[in-house]
């Protein structure tokens, strides 16, 4: 599993822009957000369907370094992995590029919480996608 990696592209949008041209530091967490749901569905793990089932990925803790602006005009590769898995929890990381640059690296820890907010362990389906990682 360490060494699975989800590559994904984002385009940055000009509303996403400071007035500089670089893109707003707060455009960073849904990309990552929406690679990370990209990871999933690539381990044929609907999100939605997550949910319905009473399963809910809850970010306990985020971390966002910030290397390099982003500017406007061209793509964002994003490169996820998961770094941990635990019996309730997942922990990913994130790096994020442009042109072939180091910008950003990311970690994001996600608790399994049920309908009521209280821990629970990961979801068959998920734990069984993850493990054809390995």
């Amino acid at each position: 599993m360490p060494g699975f990696i989800f590559q994904h592209v984002v385009q940055p949008r000009y509303a996403e822009t400071d007035q500089g041209g670089r893109i707003h530091h707060s455009a960073y967490v849904p990309w990552i957000e929406e690679a990370r749901i990209g990871f999933l569905h690539q381990q044929g793990v609907a999100y939605a369907q997550v949910e319905a089932a009473g399963y809910f990925l809850i970010v306990r803790h985020i971390e966002l370094r910030y290397r390099r602006p982003i500017q406007f005009g061209s793509a964002v590769s994003i490169e996820t992995r998961i770094e941990k898995q635990g019996h309730a929890s997942l922990t990913f990381a994130y790096t994020l590029s442009q042109q072939d640059v180091l910008c950003a690296e990311a970690h994001t820890e996600l608790a399994c919480v049920d309908r009521q907010g209280k821990p629970t362990v990961l979801p068959e389906n998920l734990k069984s996608a993850l493990a054809k990682l390995s």
